[in-house]
């Protein structure tokens, strides 16, 4: 099994990078967790695991 985090700065890039790992037979674990860093910007994280990896 491979587990990985990715992050992006936006919510629509974190959807189409966890769509295009999904496709990949990638699958979600858990939640999206969001970082409010500074006045007005965020940080988008999603944990996901692959398995027979």
């Amino acid at each position: 099994m491979k587990y990985t985090i990715i992050e992006q700065k936006t919510k629509t890039n974190l959807e189409k990078e966890v769509q295009s790992l999904i496709d990949k037979g990638w699958k979600p674990l858990g939640g999206v967790c969001v970082d409010a860093v500074g006045t007005g910007s965020s940080r988008f994280f999603q944990a996901l695991i692959l398995n027979g990896a």
